[in-house]
This record gives C-alpha cells, structure tokens and sequence, in this order.
C-alpha cells in the first residue's frame, strides 16, 4: 500500500512538473477566420391541409382525399416516399366566438394534417407549389434551404481559418524578432451559414428564392515561442 501511494505521488507531481513547464512557456495566440462559399442543393417544406365540416367523418374523409392528391402530386414531380414525412395530425371541434355576446357557435369539426417534405431538385420548387396548392393544401408554413453533403464547404472553411492564423501568427513573429514554434492548443468556432438571396428561374410558377449561403469558422491557434 505505502508502495502504491509513493507511486501516485510521483506521478502526480510529474504531472504537475508538466503542466507547469506548459504554463511557462511563452505562448502567442491568435485568430483565423476561413470562410466558403454554399450553394443549397435541396428544401424543406412544411405544408398542411385544414378541412371543415359538421360530421367529424366527413371532414375526416375530405382531408384524406386531398392529401392523398397532395403526395399523389410530390411523387409525379419525383418527390421520393421516403422524403414525404406526416408531422401532425388532428381533429377538434371548432368554434366561432361573438365578441359582443361572449359565446361560442359550434362551426363543426376541424381535421388538420401538416406534413414535412424534402425536396432535392430545387429547380421544381415553384412548379411543386403550384401544384400542391391545386391539390388541395391550404398551408405553408415555412420552406427552408440546406446542404445534404455540407462536410466539404465546412472544411474548406476550416483550412482557410487555419492558414489565415498561421499567416497572423507568422507575421507577428517576425515583426517581435522571435522563432515561431509548433502549436500546443487550437479551438474551433463554428456559425450557421449566412443565406445570400437569389431568384430561381421558374417560369409562371411562384418565385422562390433559396439563395447562397456563407459558411464561416473561426479558429484560436496557441502557439509556442521559441
């Protein structure tokens, strides 16, 4: 046992011993930022389709019939099933509410169903719209724009920040009359790609814009003085 102690106090203080000849070492610190430049290659789309009716099963019906023209519609346009996702589904009474006498009117039963859908040729975007709005959906909630593969823009970026920092860092070596070491520490910032907006080419169909996106990182680089 008094052998096993003695062993971990030796190891704790070259541990110690380590951490303290880092600490007192000079040390430069310095910042890079790398940006590239993201063209979106697919959508998402969040669409829903709102029926009213006083029957529950009626509503219930009118609903299933147009959604089924809806994804009927996607699938022509080359919508893959596996890209069509439903994320909501519901039925509830619905009610009109009179200010002046305070009450509520039953109006009937209110079937909603919202579904997700991916799209990744961009350039059917407003032909698609169109067509679902024909169908029968009557929401669009929100489209969005991304990158299915983004590795590569985020490591170009990477190396950009990375050069620039060296490039810092070298240049304030020499301008202080010191060697320039190895790097001891780098951290890595990452931000959500900035959009640039640009129209999309579709004819009589909506206009949609899913434009270009900035991918910046920033990097803070530690390196040794020598």
């Amino acid at each position: 046992m008094r052998r096993a102690i003695i062993y971990l106090g030796v190891v704790h203080l070259l541990l110690a011993s380590a951490l303290s000849a880092q600490e007192d070492r000079n040390v430069l610190i310095v910042s890079g930022v790398g940006e590239a430049w993201v063209e979106p290659d697919m959508a998402t789309i969040t669409l829903g389709i709102s029926t009213l009716d006083f029957s529950a099963e009626e509503a219930y019906q009118e609903n299933n019939s147009k959604m089924r023209g809806v994804i009927d519609a996607l699938k022509q346009l080359g919508v893959e099933s596996s890209d069509i996702k439903t994320t909501r589904f519901a039925i509830n009474p619905s009610y009109d509410y009179d200010p002046n006498t305070r009450r509520r009117t039953f109006n009937g039963y209110q079937v909603t169903h919202g579904v997700t859908v991916h799209v990744r040729d961009l350039k059917i975007i407003g032909r698609l719209l169109d067509e679902i709005v024909k169908a029968g959906v009557t929401d669009v909630s929100g489209i969005s724009f991304g990158v299915q593969e983004p590795q590569e823009s985020e490591t170009s970026a990477r190396e950009r920040a990375v050069n620039d920092a060296h490039r810092k860092a070298t240049g304030l070596a020499q301008a202080a009359g010191v060697g320039l070491g190895s790097p001891i520490r780098i951290d890595e910032t990452g931000h959500m790609p900035t959009p640039l907006f640009r129209a999309v080419e579709a004819g009589e169909a909506a206009p949609i814009e899913p434009g270009m996106y900035r991918v910046v990182v920033t990097v803070t680089i530690h390196y040794v003085i020598e």
